[in-house]
């Protein structure tokens, strides 16, 4: 086993829990669907949060370009596995699902935390383009990072559920050009 393939491994192990997670918490509230009232809003940032750590699963196999891996580099790609795992736990806390009858109480107390935490994962993303890449963060990619950055906390400070609702289809807008952008097709 050579370096990437050991560095790739682990780094697969935290983002497949943090699929797991929420695919658990998906069907936990397709099941619960009659005892509690669903919302969109924290389901669509559940899905952007999915849809991330799979885009990072993808965007793993370029870290085999890396020829050499210190630890400071290590510890850089698995904090931001961790930061989405974690994001991905705080917006769709699985385990509270039985106990509250309202999906959008559950992310008004715990799931917004996930969104900051998911904002932090996007100004790693755009730290870590910069020093692994060479991306400058006042590019047009980078101008754009700090925009999908900021979002989430828009929907954190926002009062008003229409704010949140037009923030949360302005970043699940803008995410889908920047992943596709940002995706190679095939490796």
């Amino acid at each position: 086993m050579d370096t990437f393939e050991f560095i790739s491994v682990a780094l697969s192990f935290v983002i497949g829990l943090g699929v797991t997670h929420l695919l658990s918490a998906f069907v936990r509230v397709f099941l619960n669907r009659k005892r509690m009232r669903v919302d969109w809003i924290p389901m669509a940032w559940a899905f952007s949060i999915f849809a991330s750590m799979i885009q990072y699963w993808w965007a793993v196999f370029e870290l085999a370009s890396l020829e050499v891996w210190p630890i400071g580099h290590f510890l850089a790609f698995l904090g931001m596995a961790l930061l989405l795992f974690v994001a991905g736990a705080l917006v769709l806390p699985a385990a509270l699902f039985g106990e509250a009858e309202d999906l959008g109480d559950i992310f008004e107390e715990h799931g917004r935390w996930g969104l900051v935490v998911l904002s932090a994962y996007t100004m790693t993303v755009l730290v870590g383009n910069a020093v692994f890449w060479g991306s400058s963060p006042f590019s047009a990619v980078g101008l754009r990072t700090m925009i999908l950055a900021g979002l989430p906390l828009g929907v954190v400070i926002a009062r008003g559920r229409t704010v949140r609702g037009l923030i949360t289809v302005s970043y699940l807008g803008l995410w889908v050009i920047a992943a596709w952008q940002a995706s190679p097709a095939a490796y």
